[in-house]
């Protein structure tokens, strides 16, 4: 377990707090949950979207075109 120290809105922080109490857990709690699903989703998409970039970077790419060429060949089963 990490000890993180996080400044929260007003808003944020009164939300935190009001759910917390109404489902009878911690605010830790509620922020950890909300951190899950956070990575989990719209995180996991970011990273995923960072590697590509240094990937593309790096040089190991596609031609777009070259891929659809591609792909037509093997829809009309002329691919070698």
């Amino acid at each position: 377990m990490r000890d993180v120290s996080v400044h929260l809105s007003d808003t944020v922080g009164d939300g935190v707090s009001r759910l917390a109490t109404a489902i009878g857990r911690s605010p830790d709690w509620v922020i950890e949950r909300a951190l899950t699903a956070y990575l989990a989703g719209e995180g996991a998409d970011l990273l995923a979207a960072a590697k590509g970039d240094s990937e593309f970077a790096e040089g190991e790419a596609e031609d777009f075109d070259d891929v659809l060429a591609d792909l037509a060949a093997i829809v009309h089963g002329k691919a070698a």
